[in-house]
């Protein structure tokens, strides 16, 4: 009898791992890449629900307001997060919206849900003009928050899989370690994936883009555009709009009191 309670513990508890309210089954992330040195980013998170209770939650929780703390929250799964590291990039229009949840079979009563979270990135690359009119853009491995041993290989365990794209009119220029769905590497390949248990050693990813001269002209404007914008924000442009104000003020005040003839 003592052993017959024993063994019954012992599979309500492993119940209760399988069984869990929900768990968590897979991310699969987008990256697109631009030629601003962000990143337009969609990553779905692949929850299986598995009692009427949590079906009841995640059909509830859909229709109201959603981000990431709130459906960890839920949910109690910690991998429902964004994968890039905040100390290389910034992140804003960050939005997190649950999809219909999907039925696994007719003889299974457990269903999948699927949390899509999309986001832009700023400085996911680093752009360096190498000759006239050509940009260089390289990805900067640290801006991915996945297992790393030394932060020179990025582990993607098994339920990871990493897609990225570059832009239209760029050109892939080296990438290492070699991605999945790659046998030979041609100049106008835009997507490139890993996907499972794989290892991305001295992961490198680098892609040009040369531009026309009219673009290299608009680019030169909006950046010196972009510059003085800071500039005036900043603390030298607060103190150079007093000294102008003063000079202005002055010159107004000597005007007047210079009799007309």
């Amino acid at each position: 009898m003592r052993k017959f309670f024993l063994f019954l513990c012992l599979f309500l508890c492993l119940s209760s791992i399988t069984f869990g309210a929900f768990s968590y089954e897979k991310s699969e992330i987008k990256i697109y890449l631009n030629n601003e040195g962000g990143a337009h980013i969609v990553e779905k998170i692949t929850l299986r629900i598995n009692d009427t209770e949590s079906m009841e939650i995640y059909d509830k929780n859909m229709a109201i307001t959603n981000d990431i703390t709130s459906w960890k929250s839920r949910t109690g799964i910690s991998d429902i997060k964004y994968n890039v590291n905040t100390n290389y990039v910034s992140i804003s229009n960050l939005r997190v919206t649950p999809q219909p949840k999907i039925r696994l079979s007719l003889i299974n009563p457990q269903y999948e849900g699927i949390l899509e979270i999309e986001y832009d990135v700023k400085g996911i690359t680093e752009v360096e003009l190498t000759k006239a009119r050509t940009y260089q853009y390289k990805f900067k491995k640290e801006a991915l928050s996945f297992t790393s041993t030394d932060g020179k290989r990025i582990i993607l365990n098994e339920n990871r899989h990493l897609y990225i794209y570059i832009p239209d009119d760029s050109v892939i220029d080296s990438i290492d370690p070699k991605p999945q769905n790659i046998d030979v590497l041609y100049p106008s390949q835009k997507e490139f994936y890993w996907r499972g248990q794989t290892t991305l050693e001295n992961f490198n990813f680098v892609f040009i883009d040369e531009i026309s001269m009219r673009e290299e002209v608009e680019f030169y404007f909006k950046d010196l555009l972009n510059n003085s914008i800071l500039f005036i924000n900043s603390d030298g442009g607060f103190y150079l709009g007093i000294i102008i104000g003063i000079f202005i003020v002055t010159f107004l005040i000597v005007k007047s009191k210079i009799p007309s003839n």
